[in-house]
Order: C-alpha cells, then sequence, then structure tokens
C-alpha cells in the first residue's frame, strides 16, 4: 500500500516555518538561536522536526521546502 501524502509548511508549527525560514535564507542553528533568543539545542530539535515532518534529510531538503513554498525572497 503506497500512501500519497505530500508534506506542507501547513504541517509545520509557526516556530517550525519561521526556523525553515531563516534556514532558507542561510542562517546557522547558533545564529537562529541568538534571533530567536533560544538555546542553538532548541533550533536543533526545530530542525529535527522540520526534516521529519517534510520527510527529508538534510538541510539542503530543507532550503528546498523554503523555496518551494515561497518562505524566501
Amino acid at each position: 500500500m503506497t500512501t500519497d501524502f505530500t508534506p506542507t509548511v501547513d504541517h509545520l508549527t509557526p516556530r517550525e516555518q519561521e526556523v525553515l525560514k531563516l534556514i532558507g535564507e542561510g542562517m546557522t542553528s547558533n545564529k537562529i538561536a541568538t534571533l530567536l533568543n533560544v538555546s542553538p539545542k532548541t533550533v536543533g530539535s526545530h530542525r529535527a522536526s522540520i526534516r521529519n515532518k517534510l520527510r527529508v534529510s538534510n538541510a539542503a531538503g530543507m532550503v528546498r521546502y523554503a523555496i518551494k513554498f515561497n518562505l524566501v525572497s
């Protein structure tokens, strides 16, 4: 049995969407943490959750989603 599930940014929390946008803009986890006033470990947790929800394995996959869904200009 196959599923036709295609993840979208709607599957992300608002904070995950924000982190994805910043990743798409080329920011590092440390810079994102400073900007959002959270720890780098928290950003790492968001990154892992985003990868899981979007079914991508790396930052390049996240950047592709950020571009696809117009989170970056």
